[in-house]
Parts: C-alpha cells; sequence; structure tokens
C-alpha cells in the first residue's frame, strides 16, 4: 500500500514527534498511542504522547502509560516535526491540543472511522479495520519491524476493548489473526482481562448502579435510555468515571433493544452522547445530525443544551428513523 510506505519513510526520516488522539481516550486510542510511541522510540526517535484528557485508571498498566502529558498552555512552545493524529477523523476532536497539532509543520493521520475525510498531509484510513490499533500493527508490519511484549500489549488491548472483548460486528478474521501473533509475544489474556475488566473501586460500582436505575425504555424496549449526571458524580466520586463501553455493555444485553443511547452532562450546558446499534440502525447517521461522527453501529457526538432537551432531541431523531 502507497500511503503505508510514505508513512514508514516519514518515520524513519523525522527525528521528533508529537502524537495525540481524541477527547476522553479509551483502549484503542490509548494502545493505539503507545504502541506508535514504544516504535518511534525503538527506532531512536523523540517522543511526546499529549491529550486533553489521562487515560483511564484501569489502562495504566501498559507499558510507557505514565509518559502521557495532559496537555497545559506551557507546550505550545514545544516543536515538533511530525504530528500524528490517532484514532480521530476531526481536529476539534483531539480537544486543547487543536492548537498545538495544527503548528506542526507535517501530520499524519492514521484512522478507521468510516466518516473520515484524512485530517493531515498523510492519511492512513482504513474503514474495514476493527481498531486503530490494528492499523498501527499494519505500520509495524510495513516496516519488518520485529513485534516484543510491548508492543504486542497495547496492540492487543486496542483491538480487543474497540470489538468489546471480540463479540461486536467489526471483529474479522484478520483482527484474529492478528491477535494470534500478537499472543506469541507473551500476553496473557485473563490478566489483560482482569486489568481491564475486574479493576473496579466501590464508588465506580456505586455509580454504575446510579446510572442503570436512570434506565428508561421507548417504543416497547427498543430504545434503552441511561444518564450519568454531575449529581450522580458527586455522590460517588467524580474520579469513579466509568467507561462508556461498560456501561453500554451492560445496557445491551437487555432482550429486544436495538439503540441504546447514554447521555453524560459534562457540564456547562454540553452533553456527550454515545450511541449504539444492535440492528441494522445506523446511529452514525443520528450522529452525524449533531455534527458527530463514527461507526455505523457505535458513535458519538456532543450537543449543547440541557440534558432533558438533548435528551427529547436524539431520542427523536432515532425514534422517527426506527418507525419510518
Amino acid at each position: 500500500m502507497e500511503i503505508l510506505s510514505s508513512i514508514v519513510n516519514v518515520l524513519q526520516k523525522e527525528d521528533n514527534f508529537l502524537i495525540t488522539a481524541h477527547i476522553r481516550p479509551e483502549g484503542d486510542s490509548i494502545g493505539s498511542q503507545l504502541a506508535t510511541a514504544i516504535l518511534l522510540q525503538k527506532l531512536g526517535k523523540k517522543v511526546t504522547i499529549i491529550n486533553e484528557d489521562p487515560p483511564p485508571e484501569n489502562y495504566h498498566f501498559l507499558p510507557e502509560c505514565d509518559k502521557i502529558l495532559i496537555y497545559t498552555p506551557e507546550y505550545e512552545r514545544y516543536k515538533f516535526d511530525v504530528g500524528i493524529v490517532l484514532d480521530c477523523n476531526q481536529f476539534e476532536r483531539v480537544g486543547k491540543v487543536v492548537g498545538l497539532i495544527k503548528q506542526v509543520p507535517l501530520i499524519i493521520n492514521i484512522d478507521h472511522h468510516p466518516d473520515s475525510p484524512g485530517i493531515g498531509d498523510y492519511n492512513y484510513i482504513n474503514t474495514t479495520a476493527s481498531a486503530c490499533a490494528e492499523q498501527i500493527y499494519q505500520v509495524i508490519k510495513a516496516m519488518d519491524f520485529k513485534l516484543d511484549y510491548n508492543l504486542a500489549l497495547p496492540l492487543y488491548v486496542g483491538i480487543m476493548t474497540d470489538t468489546g472483548s471480540f463479540k461486536q460486528v467489526n471483529t474479522t478474521p484478520t483482527s484474529h489473526k492478528i491477535v494470534a501473533e500478537l499472543l506469541n509475544c507473551g500476553i496473557d489474556p485473563n490478566e489483560v482481562a482482569s486489568q481491564i475488566y475486574e479493576a473496579n473501586t466501590a464508588s465506580s460500582v456505586k455509580l454504575l448502579g446510579k446510572i442503570l436505575d436512570s434506565l428508561k425504555t421507548n417504543l416497547d424496549g427498543k430504545i434503552i435510555i441511561a444518564h450519568i449526571t454531575q449529581k450522580m458524580l458527586k455522590e460517588t466520586d467524580p474520579a469513579s468515571e466509568i467507561e462508556p463501553e461498560r456501561i453500554i455493555d451492560q445496557l445491551r444485553s437487555i432482550k429486544g433493544v436495538e439503540v441504546i443511547l447514554l447521555f453524560r452532562d459534562l457540564g456547562h450546558d454540553r452533553i456527550k452522547v454515545n450511541l449504539r446499534s444492535k440492528s441494522a440502525f445506523s446511529v452514525s447517521e443520528i450522529a452525524k445530525i449533531f455534527s458527530g461522527g463514527g461507526h455505523m453501529r457505535a458513535a458519538g457526538c456532543v450537543i449543547e443544551g440541557s440534558l432533558s432537551d438533548v435528551e427529547k432531541k436524539v431520542v427523536e431523531e432515532v425514534t422517527k428513523r426506527l418507525v419510518g
């Protein structure tokens, strides 16, 4: 693939790299960034990862995770040769890092979202990839670079989490072939799953209970709605944040559900909406209406307004298309 050759050439030629990804990072975003950073370090390059938000605590076991920097304005004076934007299809989705990344003279964008226009000078967009981590694996293979445990582990975590532990429709034969090779590097699947899914705090479990207690249904249970409010966070612990997928896994298990809607109050009249589909219904089309995006069965957006108003607007759009 020509784009891979071009990206490999840049990685080998340049010396100082900035890596970033979308706000509120999850397993694929974090795993892809760390694997890319480790690869570049093995090539003797200088690498800096800067994100708006810190990685959730359950990913802190990953190699080099403690090297991820959280954006502050002082980083604006840093100079880089190349910026690498991962798992992200819009500059605005990198949040506060957007000004910094746009100052970099050359940008590589690696993404697997179906609506990705490519926002870099070099764009490796593969909408059939199960995860961005799968694309980073392909970059590593294009460099004929040998995988080891520290490279394989974040890639495995990226693919595992973005496929819902290999049970979602984006899981492919290619995904399993890649994972088989990664496992041969000494990864213990039980240990990884335990680190990610079995490291809950008491406050996070209490928060999950409050979220599940907010559950509402629409269209005879075809639409499931749940909330994360500022009040819930204050009553438990603001640091007890739960990844949306861990909540959605609980909601998608409900019999008869077709669309899952999770509304999170970010404060200041901004609502984050996570949309998931268990059918042929495309939630990405709903997200696009509200300037968001994503995949057919997994999408998201941030909408200005009160929680009740935003919920009403989104539910109306989903209902209209489900019924129509």
